[in-house]
């Protein structure tokens, strides 16, 4: 038996299988299945206006943004603790400010972004 044809009767037995084991979705809702009527729900409570401040649960705070331009300043960036990380920030920042340099020396007075 070929390649072809082993890997056709694989795939067919496949097919076969998957349409003995799916099964039709009911046509019932799942409220009828289980013998709930819709008044048997509960009642939605009244929404409260924008007007009206509730106590939060959470402390909400906004987004920090993902990237941070500063022109101009140039601070070494902040430790987090992990000394890998730490490392790659400090390699980067270190990289950031030799590619700023060089770039000076070739076009000189022309302004360019900072290492932030």
């Amino acid at each position: 038996m070929s390649c072809f044809k082993t890997q056709g009767v694989g795939v067919g037995l496949t097919l076969s299988a998957c349409v003995a084991v799916g099964e039709p979705l009911p046509e019932s809702s799942l409220l009828g299945r289980y013998g709930v009527t819709p008044e048997q729900l509960p009642v939605v409570t009244q929404v409260q206006t924008p007007d009206e401040k509730s106590p939060s649960l959470f402390q909400l705070r906004p987004e920090v943004p993902l990237v941070d331009i500063h022109f101009g300043e140039r601070t070494a960036p902040e430790e987090v603790g992990n000394i890998t990380i730490d490392n790659m920030a400090r390699r980067d920042y270190e990289r950031c400010l030799r590619r700023h340099d060089e770039l000076l020396l070739r076009e000189s007075g022309r302004p360019s972004p900072g290492c932030e």
